[in-house]
């Protein structure tokens, strides 16, 4: 991606950002970024990711990190201090409810969307889950391999239920 590429995702990104700002509640925790007197988030990086898909093994880098984490839904966040923080814009909550097998529970907000409106559900969590397990039977578009970064935990999920609405998901 050429560095005018660059500058006009990162725009666009700004915009979506913002807009989802200010629609969310004000978190206490800071963030990394700056703002520019144009109202452009401004990020100071090393270099410029290989893409911004950091599940990828290409895209799992640092830079892109920096970047994406706080314009891709999250379940936590780090603040400056390394303290994670639960993202109430995407969550309700998250409740660790049984150790034997692991079982957390997430209520996932019902005013979380992506960019388009479509809802954020237990629909993403299971594409993440099958995208990231290592898992042979599960392909991308084409049927080719998931090229993941890491399956670390992903591998070790046996399910994934969900509620008739599909805003709580299971996960052991």
């Amino acid at each position: 991606m050429g560095a005018r590429s660059l500058r006009v995702f990162l725009a666009s990104m700004a915009t979506v950002a913002l807009v989802a700002a200010g629609c969310a509640k004000k978190s206490t925790t800071g963030s990394s970024a700056t703002f520019d007197p144009n109202g452009s988030i401004v990020f100071n990086i090393e270099q410029e990711p290989a893409n911004f898909n950091i599940l990828t093994s290409d895209g799992n880098n640092f830079n892109g990190l920096q970047l994406m984490d706080r314009l891709w839904p999250s379940v936590y966040h780090a603040d400056p201090k390394a303290q994670f923080f639960l993202d109430t814009t995407f969550m309700d909550s998250v409740t660790q409810t049984s150790t034997n097998p692991q079982t957390i529970v997430y209520n996932i907000n019902h005013k979380a969307v992506w960019q388009d409106g479509t809802p954020i559900n237990a629909d993403d969590f299971i594409y993440n889950w099958q995208a990231q397990s290592g898992l042979p039977q599960f392909t991308d578009v084409g049927g080719a391999q998931y090229d993941a970064a890491s399956n670390t935990g992903y591998n070790q999920i046996s399910s994934i239920t969900f509620s008739p609405d599909k805003y709580t998901v299971t996960t052991t």
